[in-house]
């Protein structure tokens, strides 16, 4: 029997998850969604320790995901670089690489 987890509590914003706003590009569609941010990390010395932006959520909430649509996260405006959907584990999540537009 595989393994499987429930996410629910670490994508839940009262606990550990950031609020996003999802809007497709093709279609115009807009959804709310619940997820883990990882933002860019800057040291002390205004250098860039990580060069992108991610956002971890489940694939069930944006099925129709895809490059180029925009994401806005703690009030900044997010492009949508790289999809990586999660078909290995079955876990059902979506991580979404992130550039400023």
């Amino acid at each position: 029997m595989p393994f499987v987890e429930n996410f629910a509590v670490f994508l839940n914003s009262a606990e550990f998850a950031d609020v996003a706003t999802y809007t497709q590009q093709v279609t115009g569609t807009v959804a709310t969604l619940q997820g883990i941010f990882e933002a860019n990390y800057i040291n002390p010395l205004n250098v860039v320790q990580a060069e992108e932006s991610s956002f971890l959520t489940t694939q069930a909430d944006i099925p129709n995901v895809r490059d180029g649509d925009t994401l806005v996260v703690r009030g900044k405006n997010y492009k949508i670089r790289v999809v990586e959907r999660d078909y290995d584990s079955g876990q059902g999540l979506v991580m979404l690489h992130l550039k400023s537009p």
